[in-house]
């Protein structure tokens, strides 16, 4: 939310300066031929600025050097930690990724000691690179294709840029290791100190959620081009070709490249994803609407290693995108995998020529989420039950009882329980407070065991706990099951011999939560003041 300051600070400025290096780490940022931003961050900005109300106008520099030398810039798009300066105030990050190791395939990887280590100009060396072992390149392409052609042995990139590249350019000779080196911050560089712009920023930056942030990797990870080279001709046209069809086909390179692209099109975009999958160990998938055909990344194959689980995820998968009616979505769902288990992941996907509303091609990633899924039911599940005796707190309790008596048919006839221990007062104060939440412990789990684990059962305060049945068989079967319930707590609380008032009342249709409760508690006042340890049913 911003502050009234802060609206005033946005309606009276210019637009923002902001600094973008023409070939910097795409997809990240870059400029086309046109000068126009490109890339990650430039949708990030795109909605920084949606959400805030800023205007960004861009600055593009050839060099890094010239864009930390501008003086009439405001921000730099984007930067991060290892390539800022003292004198740059960062923002909250924009992006969080990790960098990995590329290679030359004919050197040993074992042994990285004096080899040439290809870096970009202004970053911070990674520990353990000897200076005298850097060769300085201006971008990140330059140190891929210095590797590429052997002048340089190895470096260190971000994900995405090594995807993209490896992609555009076809490398042949690289390498990828896909070991997180280091976590890279990336985040939006203020050149001078300017506290609301920067509150502005990081309010803007703060609201934007998971799905935006993959949504937007992935249209940018769609905007690459591949370049035609020799070797591209080639993997192409296979090894028949000769010096003769070379020139011939250099003469009909216009149409012939233009048609190549055009119908391999979707191919080289699944490739694009395949790189990016092989280097983040991400499940990526494309699926061609009208034919149902879906193709997986290598990593997939990995998790649905077998026919029959393959498969079935497949048709899981086909069946859920074939329900996609928009450019942009997300949903999850639960797979096989191969060994036997299910996991639950989330799938962001992005729609591809869009026909009357629906995409032609869906391409999209997944992302096992079934440890975040784990861990929250297990934070609701703590939020639901109470610590001492195991059943269901008061809160819930309730609430599950309301939903049970609004879905309540006609024709069956359900029952409300409460239960009271005798004496509880006197059992803390002759025993203590810790054999107190003992007995706590043994009702709750004698309830359990009493009833069916589908059954509400909650403790609603003190040393009073409820079950709440939907349908009964007969009162006089669960009349005997108090009589167990009973018993059966009796036997467990030992010495004490702590025991039981119960009330009970039958549930029809249209009964509310106050209703059900003023009868079963004029049953249970019945069972105390008739000596306690006794079952009264409400008439």
């Amino acid at each position: 939310m911003l502050t009234n300051e802060e609206i005033v600070y946005i309606q009276q400025r210019e637009p923002v300066a902001a600094i973008i290096v023409r070939q910097g780490a795409a997809p990240l940022i870059y400029a086309d031929e046109k000068g126009n931003a490109k890339g990650v961050f430039r949708k990030i900005v795109d909605l920084v600025s949606a959400k805030s109300g800023l205007v960004f106008k861009y600055r593009v520099h050839e060099t890094a050097t010239a864009a930390f030398s501008d003086s009439g810039g405001e921000v730099f798009v984007a930067i991060s930690e290892n390539y800022s300066t003292d004198e740059l105030i960062l923002s909250e990050p924009i992006l969080i990724t990790e960098t990995i190791l590329f290679a030359n395939k004919n050197i040993n990887l074992e042994n990285l000691k004096n080899k040439k280590f290809a870096a970009v100009e202004r970053g911070r060396l990674p520990e353990n690179i000897e200076s005298e072992n850097v060769l300085y390149f201006p971008t990140r392409e330059a140190s891929l294709n210095a590797v590429e052609k052997g002048r340089a042995d190895y470096g260190f990139g971000n994900v995405y840029s090594i995807a993209y590249y490896t992609a555009l350019n076809n490398y042949k000779n690289i390498i990828t290791i896909p070991k997180q080196i280091e976590i890279r911050k990336y985040s939006l560089a203020l050149m001078n100190d300017d506290p609301l712009l920067l509150s502005v920023l990081n309010k803007a930056i703060g609201s934007i959620d998971d799905y935006q942030m993959q949504s937007i990797i992935l249209e940018a990870a769609g905007d690459i081009e591949k370049k035609v080279t020799l070797s591209l001709i080639i993997d192409t046209y296979g090894e028949w070709i000769t010096f003769v069809s070379l020139v011939v086909i250099t003469i009909l390179s216009v149409s012939v490249l233009s048609n190549v692209v055009g119908k391999r099109k979707h191919k080289q975009l699944n490739a694009r994803y395949e790189a990016l999958s092989k280097i983040s160990n991400e499940c990526l998938f494309e699926y061609k609407v009208k034919k149902k055909q879906l193709i997986l990344s290598k990593q997939c194959h990995q998790l649905f290693d077998s026919d029959k689980v393959w498969k079935e995820a497949t048709q899981l998968l086909i069946t859920k995108l074939e329900t996609i009616v928009s450019e942009k979505s997300e949903f999850t769902i639960k797979l096989p995998l191969f060994n036997g288990e299910t996991a639950t992941f989330r799938a962001t996907n992005l729609g591809i020529e869009m026909e009357k509303g629906y995409p032609k091609m869906v391409i999209g990633k997944l992302v096992d989420i079934s440890r975040e899924i784990d861990e929250k039911e297990k934070l609701l599940l703590r939020s639901q039950v109470d610590g001492l005796s195991k059943v269901l707190n008061a809160t819930t309790t309730k609430d599950e009882i309301v939903k049970a008596l609004n879905d309540k048919s006609e024709e069956t006839l359900g029952a409300f329980i409460l239960i009271d221990c005798d004496d509880f007062k006197t059992i803390n104060d002759t025993y203590g407070h810790l054999v107190g939440d003992d007995v706590l412990g043994i009702l709750g789990a004698a309830l359990k065991h009493t009833f069916d684990s589908n059954k509400i059962i909650g403790r609603i305060g003190g040393d009073e706990f409820c079950t709440y049945i939907n349908e009964v068989s007969s009162f006089e079967s669960l009349h005997k099951k108090c009589i167990n319930l009973s018993e059966l707590f009796k036997s467990k609380s030992g010495i004490i011999e702590a025991t039981l008032s119960i009330g009970i009342t039958a549930v029809k249709k249209g009964d509310t939560l106050e209703d059900i409760f003023k009868r079963a508690d004029r049953a249970l006042y019945q069972a105390k003041t008739a000596g306690k340890s006794k079952i009264v049913q409400y008439k």
